[in-house]
């Protein structure tokens, strides 16, 4: 009787005839009214469904037992499986992978046309165990945000210290999807990838760096067309970011507390110099810059924006020279070239000025010349600055020798002890010597 009313409700002559056509409304959801009917008509009568199957195994000769298990009851439970999630549902092909010899009666019998040849088992395995997970994701609208972060719902669910190993097992299924081989290193190593983005995000460098320090992960994905290459050159700055993103964040906080560019630059000096050394962020966040733009000479890149006595004092008066940022380029050619060659120097800078000796820094006649100028600063007299010429010899030469004057000090005392006769003898020699020439 069942098996008639099973039958009838798609026989156009009975009068329970169903249309394919027609549809109802099932939990809020439209579905076929026929499929339906016979599904019900299934689970309300239980003991005939798996009666129908015993049947259908004695009917093509089924044995008493194949894999270790009653053969005919394995045949019901399979139905079992097939009624509840779909013929072809993981559930069914996983019961077949447990039960090999029931799967090959089956297709012997020409009751399955599905062979495992192209079953990914692991996936199949995954599939199963977290189906309840996959069905709430999945009914998880894709581009519904929580209005109270901004987050998409999936990604939430997701995050949810509930789903960590749901989480997980997703990424688990998305490399054996790509490849049912893999190894255990590069599940693991995808998973922990996997960590980095929940954390960040894909473009981060803290996920960038993940991949470079996890090349054969990099590489795999790279080969199945998930990933792009990576700029490996680019894997400094991404430790650096990686390291110092603190450091980096406090910067940040310094520059959005002030709009005006003089606070900020106080403020940011005050952080990256205290007590006018640089911190180990600074070092590498002027390291960082460097890398950022390729400039060639890293070090001394460094060193010009870190080292403290290169930089004019703020309170050093403007008519006392300043020499040590220039004698830093002058021992450091490669360097000023490659600056000017980066415009980052766009003007000359004119050395002619600065103290030098044999193509080194002369400190000593720079110091003296510096103390020259702060006695002027201090009202000297003349005699008081003659004197002080008299007493740095070398440093009063190097002035002439720059036209900062034209005597030095000891000819002028020399000329004075000179008659005007001798004076006007030595010059016409001088002019002399001067037209042969």
């Amino acid at each position: 009787e069942l098996d008639t009313l099973y039958e009838n409700y798609g026989n156009k002559e009975s009068d329970v005839y169903i249309d394919r056509t027609e549809t109802i409304i099932v939990d809020g959801e439209e579905v076929s009214k026929l499929k339906w009917t016979r599904a019900k008509l299934k689970e309300d009568n239980p003991d005939w469904v798996a009666n129908v199957r015993r049947i259908q195994a004695i009917d093509n000769d089924i044995p008493d037992k194949l894999d270790g298990a009653g053969a005919m009851e394995s045949w019901v439970k399979r139905g079992e499986k097939a009624d509840e999630f779909g013929g072809n549902s993981p559930e069914v092909k996983d019961y077949y992978i447990r039960y090999p010899k029931l799967h090959q009666w089956a297709i012997d019998n020409e009751l399955v046309e599905d062979s495992r040849a192209d079953w990914n088992e692991k996936v199949i395995a995954l599939d199963v165990r977290w189906r309840i997970e996959d069905d709430k994701y999945e009914a998880i609208d894709p581009d519904m945000k929580n209005p109270n972060t901004d987050v998409l719902l999936r990604e939430e669910f997701l995050l949810d210290p509930i789903n960590k190993q749901y989480n997980n097992a997703r990424r688990e299924r998305t490399i054996y999807q790509l490849d049912e081989n893999a190894s255990d290193i590069l599940v693991k190593d995808f998973v922990g990838y996997g960590h980095e983005i929940d954390k960040f995000n894909a473009g981060s460098s803290q996920a960038k760096l993940y991949r470079f320090n996890h090349k054969g992960l990099q590489a795999f994905m790279e080969k199945h067309d998930q990933w792009e290459e990576l700029e490996m050159e680019k894997a400094p700055i991404w430790q650096i970011d990686v390291d110092f993103e603190t450091d980096d964040n406090e910067y940040q906080a310094i520059l959005d507390k002030f709009e005006d560019i003089r606070k900020q630059n106080t403020a940011t000096k005050a952080f990256l110099f205290p007590n006018g050394k640089p911190t180990p962020y600074a070092l590498k966040r002027y390291e960082r810059q460097a890398l950022e733009i390729d400039f060639p000479r890293v070090e001394e890149y460094v060193g010009w924006h870190t080292n403290q006595t290169l930089v004019r004092p703020a309170d050093l008066d403007s008519s006392i020279p300043f020499y040590e940022d220039d004698w830093y380029l002058i021992d450091h050619p490669e360097f000023l070239k490659a600056m000017r060659k980066a415009n980052l120097f766009t003007g000359k800078r004119d050395f002619r000025l600065v103290p030098m000796k044999d193509g080194k820094p002369n400190r000593k006649v720079g110091a003296d010349y510096i103390g020259y100028k702060k006695l002027l600063l201090q009202d000297a007299s003349g005699i008081e600055l003659d004197q002080y010429r008299l007493d740095h010899l070398e440093m009063d030469k190097w002035a002439v020798s720059v036209r900062i004057w034209t005597t030095t000090m000891t000819e002028q005392r020399r000329r004075l002890g000179m008659t005007p006769s001798e004076r006007f003898m030595e010059e016409t020699k001088r002019l002399q010597e001067e037209l042969r020439r």
